[in-house]
């Protein structure tokens, strides 16, 4: 999944690689995980995010482009919803 992190995953494309149905996939994900797929999948992008925003040059928009966030609003909301504080926030500051 790390190395797909920068594209759009979803559900039916992971389910069909292990021939599984979407629905079976996700209950079972979420009973062995603990979260939804698409949680987990969110999580290990704003965690990539963040050592991006740490150790690059790189803007916040080409950070969201390249994780296959089309929209900055809805990355920006992933990341407050993680980190409790906006990409430029934690650039600013990560260790708070």
């Amino acid at each position: 999944m790390k190395l797909h992190l920068h594209r759009t995953i979803t559900l039916e494309e992971t389910a069909n690689k292990v021939f599984l149905s979407p629905y079976y996939f996700s209950k079972l994900f979420k009973s062995e995980v603990g979260i939804t797929f698409i949680a987990y999948v969110n999580h290990q992008k704003m965690i990539h995010a963040s050592e991006l925003l740490r150790n690059s040059d790189l803007t916040i928009s080409h950070i969201a482009q390249s994780l296959g966030f089309t929209q900055m609003s809805y990355f920006s909301k992933t990341f407050k919803k993680e980190f409790e504080m906006t990409p430029k926030e934690y650039r600013k500051n990560p260790t708070s």
